[in-house]
């Protein structure tokens, strides 16, 4: 018992990042049931109702950037309170609200609060974390995150149900000001003088300021992060466009027949899959490299989604599911490992700022886009699988043109006694 309690002290700040990463997503995730039916109580349409996503989202593109350069201005520990007091305000708001463009405000706020603590968090993360370890203690970080996302939605619906629609927003905000409360007492400032977890020494920034312009410039010639951030950009088309999208109606149609409950329960087989393949994956990554183990898992990750599209049959659509599971699990940490490892310690918070802008943009483009090209060709799959030959191409070219980031350490040579 005791030798727990010393390594949760020594490895607090991880977990302070971990949970509140975890809240703030759950800002999003505990309410995405509620939200629709919440609007329509104000006698919006659907389609009105539309715009509380579209705020959310708008909020978190404009936020990125200007969060990214006033972390490595102002510091790491400032920007995250900021933003989870914002994002707690934003939840709160929603629940109190007595019309619905006040509600459309208060998503907003929500949004802008989430997208500082975000790139706060994972700038944190980066600065507490070496090459040597920082797949695994992403993949902790990750785990915890993908396990309160994935509750998320059912807990909020219990909530909603049994207290009613506005409480999962005083929940959500409790809990985030709960977690700003903690960290406020507990976590140290990483930038400048910084610290770091006892396993990665050396987490500091090295105490330069440059421009805007100038910081972006550098990022750009940075092909290792040019080629991250579009697969980033990848990433989130694919989420947006075809998980939350497409698959749900590939699954519903008559080629497929899954009901809501049967999609429902792949869905949370997928996560859970790749979920428990996530300690491995860090493992792997801190071992063996983070592009050993992106190129192989993006061509999987878009194997699956043509298998997705062109599954004639059920057993088909299961066996794509099952590559997909294993694709996110193999990939875990690598990639978010690989953007820490190539952004300049002076400029990681514009780094990641960059990097969930271009995500957050292919959010709002993916549904659009892909819509667009299912109802030209009147074939939901059509769409898909151009989606997967999307990140197949993408996969080929991170492994033409990005360039390994873990370097090991050389071992020393044994020498033969007599």
């Amino acid at each position: 018992m005791s030798r727990a309690l010393d390594l949760s002290r020594r490895y607090e700040p991880l977990l302070i990042c971990a949970f509140f990463q975890m809240c703030i997503f759950l800002n999003w995730h505990l309410v995405l049931g509620v939200l629709p039916l919440y609007a329509m109580e104000f006698g919006v349409t659907l389609a009105a109702a539309g715009l509380l996503i579209s705020a959310f989202t708008a909020a978190r593109i404009c936020l990125n950037f200007p969060a990214g350069v006033l972390i490595d201005r102002i510091g790491r520990k400032s920007l995250l309170l900021a933003g989870g007091m914002l994002t707690a305000s934003g939840s709160l708001g929603s629940g109190l609200v007595v019309d619905f463009p006040a509600l459309v405000v208060m998503r907003f706020i929500t949004g802008a609060g989430g997208a500082i603590a975000i790139v706060a968090q994972m700038t944190i993360i980066a600065d507490l974390s070496t090459a040597q370890n920082r797949g695994r203690l992403m993949s902790f970080n990750e785990g915890v995150i993908q396990t309160g996302t994935a509750l998320g939605p059912g807990v909020g619906g219990i909530i909603a149900e049994a207290a009613g629609l506005r409480m999962p927003f005083y929940v959500v905000a409790s809990l985030t000001l709960g977690l700003v409360v903690w960290a406020l007492v507990r976590l140290p400032e990483t930038g400048g003088r910084g610290v770091s977890l006892p396993c990665a020494p050396g987490g500091r920034s090295e105490g330069v300021r440059v421009g805007f312009q100038s910081g972006v410039n550098t990022l750009l010639r940075n092909r290792n992060y040019v080629m991250i951030t579009l697969l980033a950009f990848g990433t989130f088309f694919t989420r947006f466009g075809t998980l939350f999208l497409l698959l749900p109606l590939v699954a519903y149609s008559d080629r497929i027949g899954l009901t809501l409950g049967q999609f429902g329960l792949m869905a949370t087989a997928v996560a859970g899959v790749s979920a428990l393949l996530l300690p491995v994956a860090g493992v792997l990554a801190d071992r063996f490299g983070r592009k050993v183990l992106i190129v192989p898992s993006t061509i999987l990750t878009g194997l699956a989604l043509v298998f997705y599209g062109m599954a004639p049959t059920r057993e088909w659509f299961f066996v794509a599911a099952g590559f997909y599971a294993l694709a996110a699990g193999i990939q875990g940490p690598s990639p978010g490992a690989y953007l820490a490892d190539v952004a300049p310690t002076h400029l990681r918070g514009l780094a990641m700022g960059g990097y969930r802008t271009f995500g957050d943009l292919a959010g709002v483009l993916a549904p659009l886009i892909l819509g667009a090209v299912a109802s030209s060709s009147s074939s939901l799959g059509v769409a898909v699988v151009g989606n997967g030959l999307l990140v197949i191409l993408m996969g080929v070219c991170f492994a033409v043109f990005a360039e390994e980031t873990l370097v090991q350490k050389p071992q020393p040579a044994r020498t033969v006694a007599g």
